[in-house]
């Protein structure tokens, strides 16, 4: 069987690059995500997002789908169709904020391969990135699988693409602002089982998702464009899978805030689809105490009627 991964790009690590964080950029990313709080879009130095280091991939350094002219060329994934299988993102202590600088190094960690459940082949890549300040220290490790199918998913049948003609659309100034009425809980006396509650966002629409990806710097085709996207073999456009882990990314800063997170990892189940009815939801999973330090672990959940399309996990300082 050939692979469009080679075993071979393990270790593959390319040069470092700066990533400066600006806060007009965050406040368009926790926007972009449903999170207009305070804690981003107030404070003249906001802690990051969740999943927002996934700008330094698009902006400032390096990502397998889209090398430039990185060392990241030779793994050929330019003219595959590569899938984005989840990520990971760990904080030691508080997450970076507007104003640091830091410096990225990215490299290929590992490369897998397995057949797929529908069928065809999977080939697997995880990319790492550690961001350093300005004294050496690690502020943030983040980990992203790539996936090429050998067949192209499709949408279920059971939920098919409504006709270009039928889709939603949001209205002039509309926002998407679900997120925001999640109430901050105080770590304190928080039990396994407990939760915010789900929240449930309108169809999903072409608009959330240009925005989210050029606010990203994920500017695919296939993900704003019918026609990009069935030339590749989709029947309509298709929604980026990071945009959901970012609002589930967002319902859990919004319930336990943005400054105790300390680690967010996303799976991608599905693909999702316009007219998509998407639920978020939360729960804690268990309270640990190790080394004076209290953590709350939480499982995360985004769901198409009965088929969950995101799953997730997050850690929480107490």
């Amino acid at each position: 069987m050939t692979h469009r991964i080679d075993d071979n790009l393990v270790g593959l690590t390319a040069p470092d690059f700066a990533f400066p964080i600006e806060r007009g950029k965050v406040r368009e990313f926790a926007a972009a995500t449903g999170a207009f709080l305070p804690e981003y879009m107030d404070d003249p130095r906001p802690v990051i997002p969740p999943t927002f280091l996934v700008v330094a991939a698009y902006l400032y350094g390096y990502w397998l789908e889209h090398p430039g002219d990185s060392c990241f060329r030779e793994a050929g994934l330019e003219d595959a169709m590569s899938l984005d299988g989840g990520q990971t993102f760990t904080y030691p202590d508080v997450p970076p904020r507007a104003g640091d600088v830091l410096t990225g190094t990215t490299f290929v960690e590992d490369v897998w391969h397995k057949q797929g459940r529908t069928g065809g082949a999977l080939d697997f890549a995880r990319i790492c990135t550690r961001f350093r300040d300005r004294s050496g220290d690690i502020r943030a490790e983040w980990r992203a699988v790539s996936v090429i199918p050998e067949i192209l998913p499709q949408p279920p049948d059971e939920a098919p693409v409504p006709p270009a003609a039928e889709r939603p659309f949001m209205g002039h100034g509309e926002q998407r602002d679900q997120i925001v009425a999640i109430e901050t809980q105080s770590a304190e006396n928080l039990a396994q089982g407990q939760g915010p509650g789900a929240i449930t966002m309108p169809p999903l629409t072409l608009t959330e998702v240009a925005r989210y990806g050029f606010v990203s710097g994920e500017d695919g085709p296939a993900h704003h464009d019918d026609a990009a996207a069935r030339a590749e073999g989709f029947p309509s456009f298709f929604s980026i899978g990071m945009y959901h882990a970012g609002l589930l990314g967002s319902y859990a800063a919004a319930w336990l805030g943005p400054h105790r997170v300390r680690g967010l990892s996303t799976r991608i189940h599905d693909m999702m689809w316009p007219g998509d009815v998407l639920t978020y939801a939360g729960t804690v999973a268990n309270v640990t105490e190790k080394a004076d330090a209290r953590h709350i672990n939480i499982d995360l959940v985004c769901t198409r009627g009965d088929t969950t399309v995101v799953s997730g996990s997050a850690v929480f300082a107490a």
